[in-house]
């Protein structure tokens, strides 16, 4: 009875590493496994539907079903993602040419908050843009993405000052 309860456990425990090995594998497949189930229960009705039609042709109704799911998703996604990047570009060229200008932006926001919360902001410090820009200014020596020794290596702190860094001072 002893042997057959150690049988069981140690198949137990063995059947966890290996689901959590298995586990580690797919894990940076994540995000395409997730949207294939989606797709495939979103498509699968209209695989039913074409199957039920065409009882003698598998492949063809599978090919429609691939064709669908490539006119109605995947060719969108990709022009969606295209007109991005363009607009990200034509942001970016602005911002870099002058006409795109977050300072005079941010001191109208600023102007246009209320007193208690204009109040709250600088008793944090966080409407002297030009301080902050100089505090967060590069360390020679350190690369772009480490993170500074002076605000403790903790990569969530100062968030709203690496921002105001790279706008211009007013």
């Amino acid at each position: 009875m002893k042997l057959a309860s150690d049988r069981r456990n140690f198949f137990v425990g063995f059947l966890a590493l290996v689901s959590l090995a298995f586990l580690a594998i797919l894990l940076p497949f994540y995000s395409a496994l997730m949207w294939a189930v989606i797709l495939a229960m979103l498509f699968a009705p209209m695989q039913r539907a074409l199957m039920r039609r065409m009882p003698q042709r598998p492949n063809t109704a599978t090919f429609i079903t691939l064709g669908a799911v490539i006119m109605m998703v995947i060719i969108p996604v990709i022009g969606l993602t295209m007109s991005l990047v363009s607009q990200g570009a034509q942001i970016y060229s602005r911002i870099r040419s002058g006409d795109l200008n977050f300072g005079a932006y941010l001191g109208k926001i600023i102007d246009a908050m209320p007193g208690w919360l204009h109040r709250m902001l600088d008793a944090q410090g966080l409407l002297d843009l030009p301080s902050i820009q100089q505090r967060d200014r590069p360390v020679p020596g350190v690369a772009g993405g480490q993170h500074r020794p002076e605000h403790g290596g903790c990569p969530g702190q100062y968030r709203c000052a690496a921002v105001c860094a790279f706008l211009p001072a007013a």
